[in-house]
């Protein structure tokens, strides 16, 4: 989803979704209506350390970054797993760089 540009069009969806559970069910929402998770800008274990205190970003971070991003908004570990075996194997077979 992140990797096709399609994470603005996702986040709308889920702010549907959202609505609508809210309109059906205002009781079970106590203290507002339902937000989907902000798109974060970046997502780090140990990020790298840089003299000038920026993280610099690489393609090829940027597209890892992407694949963890996909798997924390599906909130599950098996696509979090999926996702990992997803890029193993198109590193693999040279389709990301």
């Amino acid at each position: 989803m992140m990797h096709t540009g399609r994470a603005r069009q996702v986040q709308q969806q889920r702010q549907r979704v959202l609505d609508a559970a809210y309109a059906a069910h205002p009781e079970r929402f106590v203290n507002k209506r339902p937000q989907p998770p902000v798109v974060p800008t970046a997502a780090w274990i140990n990020p790298p350390e840089n003299k000038q205190g920026d993280v610099p970003l690489t393609v090829e971070t940027e597209q890892r970054l992407v694949f963890i991003y996909a798997a924390i908004l599906l909130r599950s570990s098996v696509e979090l797993i999926r996702a990992s075996c997803c890029w193993s194997a198109a590193t693999s077979f040279g389709i990301a760089r």
